[in-house]
């Protein structure tokens, strides 16, 4: 199979130089759109509303469709590894499960990152970040682009937004009145895929919708476990996504199905393959009305509906546990404007209920939120709002916003930011899960609060950005060993300080090629004066490039860095080193694609996608009950082929 991949790959650059003087020649106009116009889109996520980069009141990275496509990817988890300071990392239950922004990597779950999708959030109220469906079986052909900020964003959007903010934007527009397309891979471990996307277009609505499936037989995966022995087992993934926008007359549905089955490796257990089913459920309903040239009004229902089955777990007397919860959301938000100023208003209530194996427990929460930015002069923009919310059970609490950005002229700016976050236990961490993890309802809130100061730089052909940022994390829940007890438990175990310097790049040298890049060092400390307690690298550098040939012909290479994550005995004791110790890695991708509309007359394109290109071992530190050094975090070497056909 690896010599029918290879040869196909070196047929199709074969083609590719044969022809190139052609293709270039027939589109020398088709690509001469400057980096001002690639990138200077209008983003909504950091004020809910639309601004530029420069004007947004917060650090702020955005993934393109285009980049998407030249890079390639086989999930969202992949194309969020490219992002400024994340580290998409998991443990041995959920492997694929937590993006660690800026260093963060206080739970095994996914509850300091809030996902949105067009703007709606994606959570869920039994551990706050059972995640891993959304980032395998997301139809990544549906987006449009992905706004990513870095830092805590609870003054608008509450719960798990406490370190960063991921939201997806899907495709809603179409070149013509109906589009759509079907892609169709097969590649390494067994991988098979499908993905399917259409949008239509009419006078007085909109519809667009896409999915996806994606089966693996598995990488094989081998570690020590806590006991001593050797699991090996194949780690396998069966992933489907659907997801539906529709909308007309001021209503807009969004409607989400993810759903992901894996075969993971259970550390506590000598062989410990045990089958993990994640389904996620987003609907929403808003509708918007503008009441005047200065006001408009914005009210959604939102539901979100969560269901994990974890199966041959032979510690609890079922042999299976089955977390599960139904939230929903009502808000209301308004927008103004009145001279300098831009007002944003809007409440929230919560409606939170959750079950584990037949314990149902209910709640509301509510809050209220303001943001105004005020322009005191063209170069100079005030902001401050906050926060206050209700938790169940708990007191009202408050968290603001500040910030002030100054434009030195129309390209050179610079952004002083300051904004807390606050996170409330969530039902596994106040009544855990069996014997093997104790739950603890004495927890209190976590806080954060973040100061950055950023500089930015724009042309027509560079986008370039230096952020220096400091976080303090209080009261953080965390695991930690039970006393007397080979299981975990969860206590509010001290505060962690980060410092770091992020620099960002995306340069347009010619019409063709596009070079992406970013550089992050973070450093933490404990209270007690350990230093990397969050076992996330100090370093990571990324970089991409990209030539494009012709529309959808392009050949795409990816690398990011990390060096080595800092060992678990920061965090514990008694700590096995049975496992090869982590180290510094490349994580590389190579992406191919080819439109042969000109060799065949149809609108085909052949794509061969590399992921791991350099086939290097990359263990991960073991940071969930942190009783051994380490596991496997990424599979070899993988080959994907696939074909893409357009509907015209």
């Amino acid at each position: 199979m690896k010599i029918l991949y290879l040869t196909v790959l070196m047929s199709l650059l074969y083609s590719l130089a044969t022809h190139a003087e052609d293709i270039i020649a027939s589109t020398k106009d088709l690509l001469s759109l400057s980096l001002e116009e690639l990138m200077e889109v209008k983003i909504i996520t950091v004020s809910k509303s639309e601004e530029t980069l420069n004007d947004a009141p917060g650090i702020i990275s955005v993934i393109t469709a285009r980049e998407i496509k030249h890079f390639g990817a086989n999930s969202l988890f992949e194309v969020l590894e490219r992002v400024t300071s994340a580290y998409m990392t998991g443990f041995h239950l959920f492997p694929q499960n937590n993006p660690s922004i800026r260093g963060d990597l206080a739970s095994h779950v996914d509850n300091h990152v809030l996902i949105l999708v067009n703007g709606r959030p994606f959570r869920e109220s039994f551990g706050g970040g059972f995640a891993f469906s959304i980032y395998l079986a997301f139809p990544v052909s549906m987006i449009e682009k992905i706004e990513i900020i870095r830092g805590p964003g609870s003054v608008l959007y509450g719960s798990n937004a406490f370190v960063g903010v991921i939201n997806l934007i899907t495709k809603t527009k179409a070149p013509q009145q109906v589009s759509s397309e079907i892609a169709l891979k097969q590649g390494t471990f067994g991988a098979r895929a499908l993905e399917a996307n259409g949008i239509m277009n009419q006078e007085s609505f909109k519809l667009a919708g896409g999915i996806k499936k994606f089966k693996e037989d598995g990488w094989p995966f081998s570690a020590i476990n806590e006991s001593g022995g050797r699991g090996e087992i194949p780690y396998r993934e069966d992933n489907l996504g659907a997801y539906l926008y529709g909308e007309s007359h001021g209503f807009k549905l969004n409607a989400l199905f993810v759903q992901s089955v894996q075969d993971v490796w259970f550390i506590p257990l000598a062989q410990g393959q045990i089958r993990n089913e994640n389904r996620r459920v987003l609907l929403d309903l808003g509708y918007e009305h503008q009441f005047s040239a200065g006001w408009t009004a914005q009210a959604n229902v939102t539901y979100n509906g969560h269901d994990t089955i974890i199966d041959n777990i032979p510690f609890l007397a079922t042999d299976t546990t089955h977390p599960q919860s139904d939230d929903v959301l009502l808000e209301w938000t308004n927008f103004m404007k009145q001279g300098r100023w831009n007002w944003l208003l809007g409440g929230t209530t919560y409606v939170l209920t959750t079950e584990r194996d037949g314990y149902k427990t209910h709640g509301t929460s509510y809050s209220l939120y303001a943001q105004g930015q005020y322009q005191w002069t063209d170069s100079l923009h005030l902001i401050a709002g906050g926060q206050a919310v209700k938790p169940v059970g708990i007191a009202w609490e408050v968290v603001p916003r500040l910030g002030m950005i100054y434009q030195f002229s129309p390209n050179l700016g610079i952004k002083m930011l300051y904004s807390q976050a606050f996170r409330t236990s969530l039902y596994e961490e106040k009544f855990g899960a069996g014997n093997i993890l104790i739950g603890n309802p004495q927890l209190t809130p976590e806080t954060i609060t973040t100061a950055d100061l950023n500089l930015f730089y724009n042309t027509k052909d560079y986008q370039l950005s230096a952020t220096y940022f400091h976080s303090k994390e209080q009261d953080l829940i965390l695991k930690v060993p039970a006393p007397n007890s080979n299981s975990t438990t969860f206590a509010n175990a001290g505060e962690v300080t980060f410092d770091g310097i992020e620099l960002e790049g995306k340069v347009k040298p010619t019409d063709r090629f596009f070079i992406t890049s970013s550089l992050t060092y973070q450093t933490n400390q404990n209270q007690a004066g350990k230093d990397n307690y969050t076992s996330v690298p100090n370093w990571m550098a990324k970089i991409g490039i990209s030539y494009e040939f012709d529309q959808d012909s392009s050949i795409g290479l990816f690398n990011n860095f990390f060096s080595k994550a800092p060992d678990v005995s920061a965090r514990f004791a008694n700590v096995k080193h049975v496992n090869p110790e982590t180290d510094a890695f490349n994580l590389m991708t190579l992406n191919l694609r080819m439109n042969l509309h000109q060799f065949v007359g149809w609108p085909v394109i052949l794509e061969g996608y590399v992921y791991n290109a350099l086939d290097t071992d990359i263990y991960a530190p073991e940071f969930a009950r942190s009783r051994v050094n380490s596991i496997p975090a990424r599979q070899g070497r993988g080959v994907y082929l696939g074909v893409q056909y357009k509907f015209e």
